[in-house]
């Protein structure tokens, strides 16, 4: 035992393994940093060889039949260590490959449509109008940007890219090169370049990370405090994973709305109810103009993912000459007739878990994916509304504002705190009241109309 202390001693990160016969002995006890992988019997019914290494839970032991004449059965330590790449299963998922030839025959294709066409067949009729038009851009879609399937392993390095794939390829085709024809310098060759491309690779990520972390965005510097830490979401799983989950989350977040059509069609039918063709002609008629649609698809996130429809924002943004003049009409008339187009009223919903082990269908966080060009009129009628309110907010409200958050809540609240504080000398303690108020979607009831405008913060609520 001192000389397996001494060997510890000097080389600290070497594997250190002791096994023998010991019988009734137990080495655990002389040395509590060793650790015993063998519990299957070895002779008859008892366990006498052991086998000792430094890592606890290293190795896994199966008994197979004796060597020769030997009374002992032989022992198979298999390391418990399962490399990643035999963990998870690669992922695959399809990304299309938006190139400048692809933007400008897409571009061609959408300057060379017929709109009137489809606004002639649809007997005015802003739903038909709507679908036929963005069917129509999605099949240009599919059929003009170029698809590929993109691989990634479990342990694929992050700093790993194009100029080292085909450096490895290139070395690849060398070696079997060089075996044909007996000359491997080319070979040598390759197998420096597959160096240098690793090492200029490493370099550029490390400058892709301090790039990051010296930007004023705050998403760049989440992302590289992510990627430098190694961080990894929790994973949270769905203990009720019947077929009949997605009926009951369908019925609880759509509650709110079948309260809501419920009150308006006793509206409807009562003295006192208004219709919806009634309020088209009270107010004022809001008319958008070509250049805001335009200006609106030029501001889409491209990195936001699409809606039902499967419009993409980088098709908005790319496409926004050719697309405006078509969008520019039908939010015109679905303006005009008080009537959204029901292909951007759909959504996908995914529910999120607020909680690692959810019980209940409150533990689900929907997350709604709609429609890209939706959300760009919504900003449109938003512009409008906000226009025409008056000038009375307060100056202390931070939700709902731009370049507000929950941050500047909080300075400002411990500002002032810490300055009472300090101004009238009370520094033991200081009361701050909390009032909770209601959401405004779960409790506003919808059971009148004024005008047009106030139909459509309905809807987009």
């Amino acid at each position: 035992m001192r000389h397996s202390h001494s060997t510890q001693t000097q080389h600290r990160d070497a594997a250190l393994i002791v096994t023998g016969d010991f019988n009734s002995a137990n080495l655990k006890r002389a040395a509590p940093n060793f650790y015993q992988h063998i519990s299957c019997p070895t002779r008859g019914e008892r366990t006498l060889d052991h086998c000792y290494t430094t890592v606890k839970d290293g190795y896994k032991a199966q008994s197979r039949p004796p060597f020769g004449k030997s009374d002992h059965a032989a022992i198979f330590l298999m390391p418990k260590y399962k490399q990643r790449l035999k963990q998870e299963v690669p992922v695959q998922r399809k990304v299309a490959r938006w190139t400048d030839q692809s933007v400008a025959a897409l571009q061609d294709a959408l300057d060379d449509a017929d709109w009137g066409m489809f606004r002639n067949s649809s007997d005015d009729d802003v739903n038909v109008f709507t679908e036929a038009v963005v069917g129509f851009i999605g099949k240009l879609a599919d059929d003009t940007v170029e698809t590929k399937t993109i691989t990634t392993f479990p342990n694929q390095k992050p700093w790993v890219d194009k100029t080292i794939r085909d450096a490895l390829r290139s070395r690849t085709a060398a070696y079997n090169t060089g075996l044909m024809t007996g000359d491997m310098d080319p070979y040598k060759a390759a197998s420096y370049n597959v160096r240098r491309a690793v090492k200029e690779a490493k370099q550029r990520y490390g400058r892709k990370l301090e790039s990051q972390l010296q930007q004023s965005d705050s998403r760049s510097l989440w992302r590289g405090l992510r990627t430098i830490t190694d961080y990894k979401a929790p994973t949270t799983g769905m203990t009720n994973a019947a077929v009949t989950l997605a009926d009951e989350l369908n019925t609880f977040y759509a509650r709110f709305e079948a309260a809501a059509k419920d009150s308006n069609n006793a509206s409807v039918s009562g003295a006192n109810g208004c219709r919806q063709e009634d309020t088209a002609s009270t107010g004022n008629v809001l008319v958008i103009s070509e250049h805001e649609v335009r200006r609106a698809f030029k501001r889409v996130n491209t990195r936001k993912a699409a809606g039902p429809d499967g419009i993409p924002g980088r098709i908005l943004r790319d496409c926004a000459y050719q697309l405006a003049p078509v969008f520019t009409e039908i939010f015109n008339i679905s303006l005009s007739q008080s009537v959204i187009p029901t292909c951007f009223k759909e959504s996908i919903i995914v529910p999120v878990p607020k909680k690692p082990h959810p019980a209940s269908l409150n533990d689900y966080r929907p997350v709604a994916l709609t429609s890209v060009v939706m959300k760009c009129f919504e900003r449109l009628v938003r512009d409008f509304i906000i226009s025409s309110l008056p000038d009375t907010l307060d100056p202390l409200q931070f939700a709902y504002r731009p370049n507000r958050s929950t941050d500047d809540a909080i300075s400002h609240l411990l500002h002032t705190s810490l300055t009472h504080m300090v101004l009238t000398h009370t520094l033991d303690f200081l009361d701050i009241v909390f009032a909770q108020h209601w959401s405004l979607y779960s409790s506003f009831p919808v059971n009148t109309c004024t005008a047009a405008v106030i139909v459509y913060i309905f809807i987009y609520i």
